[in-house]
């Protein structure tokens, strides 16, 4: 989550400021050698098994790949959460999307370029999330579970 936060911010600067003569990206993969003190690098776009795509990749496919239509929810891997108050981030590279929590519509904002933010939204038990696109022809959807402390 810190990672997705973090290029967030990054292509807002970027995107603002416009003095920049290129944009870096740390690592396409994970990787690990022992010969880092450290143990693994996980500032890649993909994991360390060179197939799970991280948040961010879809954040950069959405801005910067014009061929191949992005929808995804971001923190999908964070399906059991604590907070009853919950926020959802998307990227598509489609237009508006349209989020719907178990059936009920909510409202989205765009906080940045091809980036939509959720307002918060209480939920107890389990939900489905689901976004879509305006056509209809793209669809993401996680399903999590808010359990009390």
């Amino acid at each position: 989550r810190r990672q997705r936060v973090h290029h967030e911010r990054y292509i807002e600067i970027l995107e603002r400021e416009g003095i920049f003569w290129g944009i870096w990206l740390d690592n396409m993969f994970d990787y690990a050698s022992s010969r880092r003190p450290y143990g693994m690098n996980q500032t890649g776009l993909v994991g360390y098994d060179h197939t799970t795509k991280k948040d961010i990749f879809y954040l950069y496919r959405a801005l910067w790949n014009s061929d191949v239509p992005t929808l995804h929810i971001t923190d999908k891997g964070w399906r059991v959460r604590q907070e009853p108050q919950q926020q959802f981030t998307i990227y598509s590279s489609v237009g508006a999307p349209h989020l719907t929590i178990n059936g009920t519509n909510v409202n989205l904002k765009e906080v940045g370029h091809n980036v939509w933010r959720s307002e918060e939204i209480a939920i107890e038990g389990e939900a489905e999330v689901v976004a879509t696109s305006a056509d209809g022809k793209l669809r993401d959807s996680v399903t999590i579970r808010v359990v009390k402390r």
